[in-house]
């Protein structure tokens, strides 16, 4: 509802139509059909999805509305060994795993890009997709607001203009803005 999806897929075409490979956009894995998935995500069945973590694939792991999501240790050790700052579209759930595994246990750089909007935002484009039910949309808003993380290493993107103005912020938080004309 806060259009991280959106996003992330315009800045990482921004990137690419200026051939910068410093940022990487880690794919996750998720159990969705194949037509319900973006360029930055694999869709697999639950027996795909519990076959890889079964055979310890995946480095993090989360789920949410009913659908398992995952981020293949392959894929984030390739973009650690090629030293690009690596974007993981994950869960809060997950975050502190991440700091903790990565940030304090590797040494490296961990920081958590919160992009949001504001309530009446969130309602709008949730009831807009149609996905969900009023009760179900306002139970996600009310997880929204109480479970926002904290702390140094948070960077807060609200995202309630344009598209295009979403994407630039999200650029300069990635340290590589300006690079659109």
């Amino acid at each position: 509802g806060a259009g991280k999806d959106t996003l992330l897929l315009g800045a990482r075409e921004a990137l690419a139509a200026v051939n910068d490979t410093s940022v990487l956009f880690v794919r996750r894995h998720l159990t969705r059909q194949e037509s319900k998935v973006t360029d930055i995500e694999v869709a697999l069945t639950p027996e795909e999805f519990s076959s890889a973590s079964a055979d310890g694939k995946y480095a993090l792991e989360w789920s949410a509305h009913e659908t398992q999501y995952a981020i293949a240790k392959s894929d984030l050790e390739a973009g650690i060994a090629a030293g690009q700052r690596l974007v993981l579209n994950v869960s809060r759930s997950v975050i502190e795993q991440v700091l903790r595994e990565y940030g304090q246990g590797r040494g490296l750089e961990v920081f958590c890009l919160f992009i949001t909007a504001g309530e009446e935002a969130l309602r709008a484009r949730l009831s807009g997709r149609g996905r969900e039910t009023d009760e179900e949309v306002e139970a996600r808003i009310a997880r929204a607001c109480a479970m926002q993380p904290q702390g140094e290493h948070v960077l807060r993107l609200v995202n309630e203009g344009s598209v295009a103005s979403g994407v630039a912020a999200l650029l300069r938080a990635l340290r590589v803005w300006p690079i659109l004309p």
